[in-house]
């Protein structure tokens, strides 16, 4: 075996190992900051309202200050989630199964206008991912609620 599949081995347990068992308060955090600003995008762009942008759909299944709301709210539970390292079923519903709602139907609005996936189809597979990962901390990062 040579080195270059030696160190594709190791990189593949490594990457893993990351997906599995690392910490997420990090990804939390910044994924909290991600619903944010596409709360404010909905909310504040001339873009997102125009009828010719890739979120006219979105738009017919929901109004813009619905979406601004679920990113909001989806937002703020994740970075109040890390920044308190609090786990509970409510930050579970809010962090994790709206975030999966709002991401996804976010994705399969945009993906049909756009004709292939785009953004939100990223955002909603970390928002799947925090979904997943969500009972699976460490020990030492759970506090009872």
């Amino acid at each position: 075996m040579n080195s270059f599949t030696r160190n594709l081995g190791v990189a593949k347990e490594r990457l893993l190992w990351l997906a599995i068992y690392s910490e997420t308060t990090s990804s939390r955090f910044w994924f909290g900051l991600l619903s944010l600003g596409y709360a404010s995008f909905m909310s504040f762009s001339d873009y997102a309202a125009h009828p010719g942008s890739s979120y006219v759909l979105m738009f017919h299944i929901a109004p813009a200050w619905v979406w601004s709301l679920a990113f909001t709210t989806n937002g703020l539970a994740l970075i109040y989630g890390a920044i308190t390292r609090k786990y509970s079923t409510f930050l579970l519903l809010l962090e994790g199964v709206l975030g999966i709602a709002a991401w996804s139907a976010a994705a399969a609005a945009t993906t049909i206008e756009q004709g292939a996936p785009g953004g939100t189809t990223v955002g909603a597979l970390i928002a799947l991912w925090v979904l997943v990962r969500y009972p699976t901390h460490h020990e030492w990062e759970h506090e009872s609620t």
